[in-house]
């Protein structure tokens, strides 16, 4: 016993001729030993052996030792005499069971059923329903049982238990038999009623085993059409998926050129653009500036309508002095006696003249000098303005000192030369400011002959720039389709399209593990590289061969 109960332990006991009793207290596992017994000659039933459930009788531990994961118990029996029926000298009954799992039985080490060990036993008295095993209350039970009960013990102590068994085995089959033999008949007579029925169903299924037969060799036919037709077709696919290789090689190098065209175009746009925004700037800034000179027009053409107003109202005045001196020849005597008198005031104006004449000069000088810098218009034009404003002012009061001396010397002869002297001095100015307006509309018309030039300039520009911005729109749009084309064939031969469904796992399998790689080389068709000219004789030659997968060894 090993693991059985309170034998955790391997437990040997020998029961040789005469009696062996075993003794001790209460607890001490007496009993367990012929509850071995009978659990290892095939007992079944838990409560026979003082538990509840099988797994009871494995060794379940104490406080000090772990429970044993299964029992077993074995008994070893001499057969020396033959009393038991199978041709060995020492026979061993083995019975073992395992934590949630059913017993197995063992004789001699191989491995027997149930049924088995009971027939061995039958007819020895050491069966388990004989009376070898006589516990506690066993012969009070015997004595108390029933006719029918106490037979069976006298039966197997009289050696005729084994022909009752073969005899209640032989009814039972007997038994089994007639049940048999009833729906037997049963299903004869079921058969014969179908009889009909199933004729004309087996006149049916060979009619449909025929028309089945025609059917496969129709379907067959279908295939085989179906198989050359697909044959063509994938002869076809594969001539278009070696176009589109050498269309995709042709359009890879296109991109790449359409790429560096691009590139090169966008560095050209960007110089146009800087020199557009270059023209842009020089196109405001001389809008600026013929604003500006219009305006400087605008106000010189008042400033020569003021002057001529002023060379109106001195035509005027010299009339009005022609008048006085005919006054003053018919009042010469009262003239003379103011002779004097005007000759001091003469002498006071003549300091104020010169003085006059010199602001005069000097105003012909700015005049001069802003002629000059008129022909700067981007550079002197706010000065030019500032030279007008102040030639405003001073041909203002020049005219009120011309004025003033036309009144002072009226009737003088003096005067009168003086005011001579003083309309050929505006005359020259205003020659001198009409000098300067013509150079003015000449700058005017230069700066918008430079603006026109400017302006179809710029529109050949921007013609340029919109026909460059559609050739980049156009090539923009050639680049992304490539690129598009370009991702749908890379996205295909990641995916390994075009290989059958074993090859493509296999591929994926080594995209993703590099262990799983080692040694392998790859699909035929990946591996072999030649000029386009000889791509479909190659292809032709080897076949299905391309899919192949080239391996370092077996």
């Amino acid at each position: 016993m090993q693991g059985f109960k309170s034998f955790a332990d391997k437990t040997v006991l020998e029961f040789d001729d005469g009696i062996t009793s075993v003794v001790g207290p209460n607890g001490s596992g007496k009993s367990n030993i012929s509850d071995a017994v009978r659990w290892v000659l095939g007992e079944q039933s838990a409560k026979q052996i003082r538990g509840n459930k099988m797994e009871d009788v494995i060794f379940a531990g104490t406080q000090r030792r772990k429970p044993v994961g299964f029992a077993e118990v074995n008994i070893i029996i001499d057969n020396s005499e033959g009393r038991l029926p199978i041709e060995f000298a020492e026979v061993v009954v083995t019975r073992r069971v395992f934590r949630q799992s059913e017993s197995e039985y063992l004789i001699n080490n191989i491995s027997c059923r149930l049924k088995d060990i009971h027939a061995l036993f039958v007819d020895t008295g050491i069966g388990l329903n004989g009376y070898s095993i006589i516990g506690q209350g066993k012969i009070d039970e015997i004595l108390s049982a029933k006719s029918d009960e106490r037979r069976n013990v006298f039966e197997e102590a009289a050696g005729i238990m084994k022909y009752r068994v073969k005899k209640n085995e032989a009814e039972r089959k007997l038994e089994h038999t007639e049940q048999n033999l009833l729906r037997l008949n049963d299903i004869i007579n079921e058969l014969s009623i179908q009889l009909g029925p199933l004729k004309e169903q087996s006149e049916k299924a060979s009619q449909f085993l025929s028309l089945r037969d025609e059917l496969r060799i129709l379907d067959i036919s279908l295939y085989i059409s179906n198989l050359y037709r697909l044959k063509n077709r994938l002869i076809s696919i594969d001539e278009e998926i070696t176009l589109l290789s050498s269309n995709q090689t042709n359009e890879i190098a296109e991109l790449k050129k359409v790429s560096e065209k691009n590139k090169e175009k966008i560095e050209l746009s960007k110089k146009l653009e800087n020199e557009l925004n270059k023209c842009k700037e020089e196109y405001f800034s001389i809008e600026s500036a013929t604003d500006k000179l219009n305006s400087d027009i605008t106000l010189k053409s008042e400033k020569i309508s003021n002057l001529q107003n002023n060379i109106m109202r001195i035509d005027v005045e010299f009339e009005e002095a022609d008048a006085q001196r005919k006054n003053i020849d018919s009042e010469e005597a009262e003239r003379k006696t103011r002779l004097e008198y005007l000759k001091n005031q003469l002498s006071i104006y003549t300091e104020k003249l010169n003085i006059a004449q010199t602001k005069m000069d000097e105003n012909l000088q700015a005049m001069e000098a802003d002629a000059i810098e008129t022909e700067n218009l981007k550079e002197h034009l706010m000065n030019n303005i500032d030279s007008l404003s102040d030639f405003k002012v001073e041909t203002s009061n020049i005219a009120l000192k011309s004025e003033t001396v036309i009144e002072n010397l009226a009737g003088i002869d003096a005067q009168i030369s003086s005011l001579i002297i003083e309309n050929d001095k505006e005359q020259m100015n205003l020659e001198q400011i009409d000098d300067r307006i013509r150079d003015i509309r000449k700058n005017i018309e230069e700066a918008t002959k430079i603006i026109n030039e400017f302006e179809i300039s710029f529109a050949n520009t921007n013609d340029g720039l919109k026909e460059f911005e559609y050739e980049i729109s156009k090539k923009s749009t050639l680049l992304e389709s490539n690129k598009a084309r370009l991702e749908l064939l890379q996205d295909m031969e990641k995916k390994h399209e075009g290989f059958n469904h074993a090859v493509k796992t296999i591929l994926n399998e080594l995209d993703n593990n590099h262990e799983f790689g080692k040694g392998v080389h790859g699909v035929v068709a990946r591996l072999i590289s030649t000029e386009s000219k000889y791509e479909k004789a190659i292809e032709a030659a080897l076949g299905n061969i391309t899919q192949n997968i080239v391996v370092d060894d077996e």
